[in-house]
């Protein structure tokens, strides 16, 4: 996946991962049900949602990592949000 003239050969599908932390350029994104398979690093690369809004969030969900030689999902917290606890 190109991203920011970079390219990421270890995730399958990595969101916003490449912005600053002070960034908020990158948000509303959406990646539902998606299938991931034989990746590197990680299925999925994405930001994750604020505490306690797991049922109502729509931007990462309902995706599938198979066969990942490391974890099918690597979330860090989204700069854009209010609540990382």
């Amino acid at each position: 996946m190109v991203m920011q003239k970079m390219v990421d050969k270890e995730s399958c599908v990595s969101v916003c991962a490449y912005f600053n932390n002070d960034d908020s350029d990158c948000y509303n994104n959406i990646v539902q049900n998606n299938i991931v398979t034989g990746c590197i690093y990680a299925g999925f690369v994405a930001p994750g949602h604020d505490c306690g809004e797991a049922e109502s969030q729509q931007n990462f969900r309902d995706n599938v990592a198979h066969s990942i030689d490391g974890s099918g999902a690597n979330i860090f917290p989204d700069i854009t949000g209010d609540n990382h606890a």
